[in-house]
């Protein structure tokens, strides 16, 4: 499972060549926020002539398009394809025809962005209405811009929203949503807190706007040398009990639910450690 997800400007070449040579899970190059409205048809052109030389296959790579309602989405989509790239990003989707209307020019993976109120409410709908979506994507600053509130560091203004996106995630059989990218470069402590805040939540994995955020937020996520071992601990003493129902292992209960977290993180850890 991916942990870090890594924003990059559309408009650089040279960000987008650095973004592949670092510890980031997938890269997202974008055409939306970061490339100014003059600059799209060039932005585009810049990035087909920039991953062609790329070793893309080698690490997830998406593509941010811009939103449904713009002049610019088939073109982003199309070049999506002509680069061979693993799927798109829909940001500021907020109804199913979003995604319907996408699924029929292209057959790419989609991660929606949830970034408003009508996103959230229209989220069965939204997750329900492409066959390719496996994992849905939460922005943070403006869903608060949307609904009227202060974006805080705490949290308590998205709070709702992102229960929401865990659970109905978890209710369609999709991956945990991936949390939203922390405004604030140089914090790490604060971005470290929200990822924290995130990941208690139910969410897994995380965008992250700086390669320096990579590893700040793989710390949060990753479990510890001392946890994989004591997983493994749990898993060996649960096969081998011959009793029914629970039972104590160096003074705590072990259980099935205990038991199924064990073995989830060491799956998480197998599969990552494949993956690089």
């Amino acid at each position: 499972m991916s942990i870090a997800y890594l924003f990059v400007p559309g408009s650089s070449e040279k960000k987008i060549v650095k973004s592949f040579e670092s510890d980031a899970d997938v890269i997202i190059i974008d055409l939306e926020d970061s490339v100014k409205i003059d600059e799209k048809v060039e932005a585009r052109q810049l990035v087909l002539n920039t991953i062609k030389d790329l070793p893309v296959n080698e690490k997830r790579t998406f593509l941010r398009v811009n939103a449904t309602n713009t002049p610019w989405i088939k073109e982003d989509i199309s070049l999506a394809h002509q680069v061979n790239l693993d799927g798109i990003m829909i940001p500021k989707v907020e109804e199913a025809s979003d995604l319907i209307w996408a699924q029929k020019q292209t057959t790419l993976e989609i991660i929606p962005l949830i970034e408003s109120a009508r996103g959230i409410v229209n989220l069965k709908d939204i997750i329900l209405a492409s066959s390719t979506t496996k994992r849905i994507a939460f922005g943070s600053v403006d869903y608060a811009l949307d609904i009227g509130a202060e974006w805080t560091a705490q949290g308590e203004e998205r709070k709702n929203a992102m229960n929401n996106l865990v659970l109905l995630s978890r209710y369609y059989n999709l991956e945990p949503p991936v949390d939203a990218v922390y405004p604030d470069i140089h914090d790490k402590e604060s971005l470290q807190r929200d990822a924290n805040y995130g990941k208690q939540l139910g969410f897994f994995g995380k965008m992250v706007i700086h390669p320096k955020h990579i590893d700040w937020v793989k710390q949060v996520y990753q479990p510890s040398k001392e946890q994989i071992e004591w997983c493994q601990l749990v898993v060996q003493a649960y096969n081998d009990n011959k009793q029914d129902g629970a039972f104590q292992l160096d003074g705590k209960l072990i259980d099935l639910p205990i038991y199924m977290k064990a073995k989830r993180t060491l799956t998480m850890v197998t599969t990552q450690m494949a993956d690089h």
